[in-house]
């Protein structure tokens, strides 16, 4: 049986992981997040390059923990998933956005570029290979 102290001190605290929260909604939903009381794992393609993002970190301490993802890379995904191993992730938030044309402006995108961002296999699909963290 547990005693009541025990049962306290067990960990009730939710975890979400949010991919992209460097800026705009997924800065906001880290903000959000980690003023409920969750822990927050914020990844990010260049987290370095976030001021907004290290505040959180330096505000709520080891609740807002700081990971650099790009969604497009299986060796990211992969060390990631390498690093969370073990880690219950109660909600995934997947923010981040994937750019088809990086250099040029948004609204020069084509249609078929746009299109292809959405169905290119390779920078889509998470390979369960990649992302099976159990292994």
């Amino acid at each position: 049986m547990i005693a009541a102290t025990e049962v306290t001190a067990m960990k009730t605290t939710k975890t979400v992981l949010i991919t992209g929260a460097n800026r705009g909604i997924g800065l906001a939903l880290t903000s959000t997040f980690l003023g409920k009381g969750y822990e927050v794992i914020a990844t990010a393609r260049n987290p370095d390059g976030s001021r907004d993002l290290w505040e959180c970190e330096r505000d709520y301490g080891k609740r807002c923990r700081i990971e650099q993802l790009d969604v497009t890379s299986s060796a990211d995904l992969l060390r990631l998933a390498k690093s969370l191993k073990g880690q219950t992730i109660d909600l995934l938030i997947n923010n981040a956005g994937v750019y088809p044309d990086r250099g040029s402006a948004f609204a020069s995108t084509t249609d078929d570029a746009m299109l292809k961002a959405f169905t290119d296999r390779k920078s889509t699909r998470l390979n369960s290979s990649h992302t099976d963290i159990s292994r």
